[in-house]
């Protein structure tokens, strides 16, 4: 009846109706706009309008019924949904979204501002390092319970807070995806401000879980100063230093590479020998690189899952680990996660002049800190078998080989030393918080510590070869796993962040000796922009476990469990940092085999076709 009143097959622009005649040929299952005739976006989802071509439809006075028929239906589906979901659909819904992000970042920069009153950076230079138990301690030395308490209430209320912003991120991006929509000023600014304002504030805090940025000042003034090769000479060769009595780790050498060398000195060269200003310069140049991370997982989120950028943006810049790691004890990580990070962007980039920059990068990140060569190989297999290769031919790889020659050799040759020991190779003797440090204290009264620790250390490191070649043969050849997943069909790009993010899990689970929560800012970096939910919930989980560490081992070690044995309390521990991570993962595994199951169950097999009755033939010539 439709078609008899409007033969000619446009939309009629009063009515609003949309007929056959906004579908062209040109451009299949895609609408145009009734008044205007554009193309409407892709992620305009329209309900398609039926038009009923039956001559038994109902008259015009059985309207209403039909209307009231529609209305309980619409008041019936509405009312079987969850209590969120109608109240999403509101229009003010957005309005109270932007007061709910305002008073999470308000109680949060409440928290980290308490955190720099009470423990100031400067007036707690003066004296050696003291970490949070100590500081908050008695008159007799006694660590106090409040302290303890108050510092896991901190942490459950910065990690809920962060939850609670990402979970409305992810719904406002659902709300964008089904119409036209812009993210409101207020909003944008306090997603992108906040990190900026936090990271500034916990510039003056005094670092009271880790006193490596304290070692990075004193380390730094043996090429600064004394004109020595910092990684392979101690700080503690120079007794009169004024920064040596600050430095607990004063008689092990920097275990970095030389990049952080050069950088580090020329930060802190302006500082001379003032102490609180050497000790702002190494946290400024964190806060940058920590920066400079933001905008590339912005820039990367844009370009792996623009449907979800916000949310990829929030796990990532309003992470509680993150923040405090970088701006409370200025952790050199998101210096090698920075460089990281421009890697990946140059290596999915779309013209071969950036291409070649990717390796660089890459090599640049591993000569600041060596964790990050684990990404290198997958890189090389994704651009071999990503169709570069054949696209631009060897030109963008040969050029990067030689950027990466005329930039890493010159920095690299001052720093070689094959007299002295390297502290990273020193750094390996340690064991804490970590499934190797349990091996190593199972052996340690059969064979004794230091082949204990050798056969800890050989085992781990065979597992995690193990694990990471599976991880590249899987990344180089797809299995089913990869190719029939639960979450649809990754990109080459997407499987190269996925498997990135596998590698440094296992590398935390099996090959961190010395297990440290900044150890995961790379690992969050990667788990921000991973497209499977379930891998970005362990990745949060994670996040929240490590800093638990620092209750377990300088609260609870000496207010409740000083008379456990200290394996009960490594294994105490691992459970708590480990458990979550590792039950999630399990969790993926089976949600990926149960997937694989059902689509077997569904899948219908054509019949084998029957065998023809064939005469019987000889197997040999000879044979009558």
């Amino acid at each position: 009846m439709a078609e008899q009143n409007n033969p000619s097959g446009t939309s009629d622009p009063a009515s609003g109706a949309l007929t056959p005649a906004t579908l062209t040929a040109d451009s299949p299952g895609r609408t145009r706009s009734g008044l205007t005739g554009h193309l409407r976006p892709t992620f305009w989802h329209m309900r398609p309008i039926t038009v009923s071509l039956d001559s038994s439809a109902p008259a015009p006075g059985d309207a209403p019924e039909a209307v009231k028929g529609g209305t309980a239906r619409h008041v019936a589906r509405n009312a079987l949904g969850r209590w969120w979901q109608r109240q999403i659909n509101r229009s003010q819904s957005l309005e109270r979204a932007t007061l709910v992000v305002l008073i999470c970042a308000l109680l949060s920069l409440g928290i980290y501002s308490f955190g720099v009153l009470r423990f100031p950076l400067g007036p707690n230079l003066g004296h050696p390092y003291q970490d949070i138990g100590q500081s908050t301690s008695l008159p007799g030395g006694h660590t106090t319970p409040l302290a303890g308490e108050g510092f896991l209430l901190a942490i459950a209320l910065l990690f809920g807070t962060w939850g609670i912003v990402c979970w409305i991120a992810g719904q406002a991006e659902q709300r964008a995806r089904a119409g036209w929509w812009r993210t409101p000023f207020l909003l944008s600014s306090l997603l992108f401000g906040f990190p900026v304002a936090a990271l500034l504030v916990l510039l003056f805090m005094y670092p009271v879980t880790a006193s490596d940025v304290l070692g990075y000042t004193s380390q730094v003034r043996v090429l600064t100063v004394y004109h020595a090769n910092p990684l392979t000479i101690a700080p503690s060769t120079f007794p009169d230093d004024p920064f040596l009595k600050l430095n607990p780790w004063n008689t092990i050498p920097a275990s970095y590479g030389p990049l952080w060398a050069i950088l580090a000195a020329l930060v802190s060269v302006p500082a001379g020998n003032n102490l609180f200003a050497a000790v702002l310069a190494q946290k400024l140049l964190s806060i940058v690189a920590c920066l400079g991370c933001m905008l590339l997982i912005w820039q990367l989120a844009r370009r792996l899952c623009p449907e979800r950028r916000w949310q990829a943006f929030v796990f990532f810049a309003w992470n509680p680990l993150l923040l405090f790691e970088t701006g409370a004890n200025g952790h050199n990580d998101p210096l090698m996660v920075v460089f990281l990070l421009a890697g990946l962007w140059a290596l999915l980039a779309t013209r071969w002049y950036w291409q070649a920059l990717a390796l660089p990068l890459l090599v640049a990140s591993v000569l600041v800190k060596w964790t990050s060569l684990l990404l290198l190989p997958l890189a090389i297999i994704f651009f071999l078998r990503g169709g570069r290769i054949r696209r631009w031919g060897l030109a963008s790889l040969g050029l990067g080989a030689l950027l990466t020659a005329a930039s890493a050799i010159p920095l690299a040759l001052p720093f070689l030393d094959l007299h002295h020991q390297y502290g990273v190779v020193g750094q390996a003797a340690f064991f804490t918080t970590s499934p190797p440090a349990l091996l190593k204290s199972l052996l340690a009264p059969i064979y004794g510590p230091d082949a204990a620790s050798a056969i800890a250390r050989s085992a781990s490191l065979a597992v995690f070869a193990l694990v990471y070649l599976l991880l590249l043969i899987r990344f180089a050849f797809p299995g089913p796993g990869e190719r029939f997943n639960p979450w649809g069909h990754l990109t080459p790009a997407q499987r190269l962040i996925s498997a990135g993010m596998e590698s440094y899990f296992w590398y935390a689970v099996l090959a961190a000796f010395w297990f440290q929560p900044w150890y995961l800012i790379a690992f969050l970096s990667l788990a921000a922009l991973h497209p499977r939910p379930l891998t970005r919930t362990r990745g949060a989980l994670f996040s929240l476990g490590a800093p638990l560490k620092y209750v377990v081992y300088i609260f609870l070690l000496f207010i409740s469990w000083s008379q456990i044995p200290p394996f009960t309390i490594d294994v105490i521990a691992c459970i708590v940092v480990y458990g979550l991570p590792l039950c999630t993962r399990w969790l993926e595994s089976w949600q990926t085999r149960q997937h694989l199951y059902d689509l077997l169950a569904e899948a219908h097999f054509s019949p084998a076709p029957a065998a023809k009755a064939a005469p019987r033939r000889r197997k040999s010539w000879w044979l009558l």
